[in-house]
C-alpha cells in the first residue's frame, strides 16, 4: 500500500517561495556569470533561467504534437525510452553493436505488436546469446512500455518518470487500454 502523500501546500502566485538544491561549482559559476551580465541576482537568474527551461521544453513538445500528432509523439517518446534501454550495456550507440540494435528491434517489434494490437511475435535469440539471457535483455528494454503498461492497469500508483506523463497525456484512449492489457515479458521469469 503506498504511504499516504502530505497534502500539497497553497502559495500565493505572486510570492516566492522557497527552494533549495545543489549544483557542481562550474553550474554555478556560470549561472553567476549570466547573473552578472543580466543585472539579476543570484536567484533571480536561476528563476529565470528555470522559467526559460519549462518554457522551452513546453515549446519543444507543442512543436512536436504539431508535427507528428500527439500520439506520434507520445509513441516516438516511448521509441526513445527504449532506444535509451538498449544502450544502456553496451560502450557503442546501440546502431553500432549488433546485440543491443537486436534487442531494440526485438523490443520494438513487441511494441508495434501492442500499439497495432496484433499478436506479439516470438524474436528468436540471435546465435551468441542464451534463449534466457536474449528474453531478459528484450524484457529490460521493454521497461519502459511494462511501467506505462503496469500504472494504466493499476499495478503501479504513479508513473515511473516525468516523461511517462507526458506519453500517458498524449496516448489515445484505445492505445491506453491496448498497453493496459498486453501480456508483456518479464524480466522475473
Amino acid at each position: 500500500m503506498p504511504t499516504p502523500r502530505r497534502p500539497a501546500e497553497t502559495y500565493d502566485p505572486a510570492a516566492r517561495v522557497p527552494l533549495s538544491f545543489r549544483v557542481r561549482p562550474a553550474v554555478k559559476a556560470r549561472i553567476v556569470q549570466a547573473a552578472e551580465a543580466s543585472g539579476r541576482s543570484l536567484m533571480a537568474e536561476v528563476e529565470t533561467l528555470m522559467e526559460r527551461a519549462i518554457e522551452a521544453e513546453s515549446g519543444l513538445l507543442a512543436a512536436l504534437d504539431m508535427a507528428y500528432g500527439r500520439t506520434n509523439n507520445a509513441i516516438a517518446m516511448l521509441v526513445g525510452l527504449i532506444a535509451s534501454d538498449a544502450q544502456r550495456n553496451s560502450a557503442e550507440p546501440w546502431f553500432e553493436d549488433s546485440e543491443p540494435a537486436a534487442e531494440l528491434a526485438a523490443a520494438l517489434a513487441i511494441t508495434i505488436a501492442v500499439i497495432t494490437g496484433t499478436e506479439i511475435p516470438a524474436v528468436p535469440a540471435p546465435p551468441a546469446v542464451s534463449e534466457a539471457t536474449w528474453k531478459m535483455r528484450v524484457a529490460l528494454c521493454l521497461r519502459p512500455l511494462k511501467e506505462i503498461s503496469d500504472y494504466l492497469s493499476g499495478k503501479r500508483a504513479t508513473p515511473a518518470r516525468f516523461l511517462d506523463e507526458m506519453i500517458l497525456d498524449r496516448l489515445t484512449n484505445d492505445l491506453r487500454k491496448r498497453i493496459a492489457e498486453a501480456e508483456l515479458p518479464s524480466t522475473t521469469s
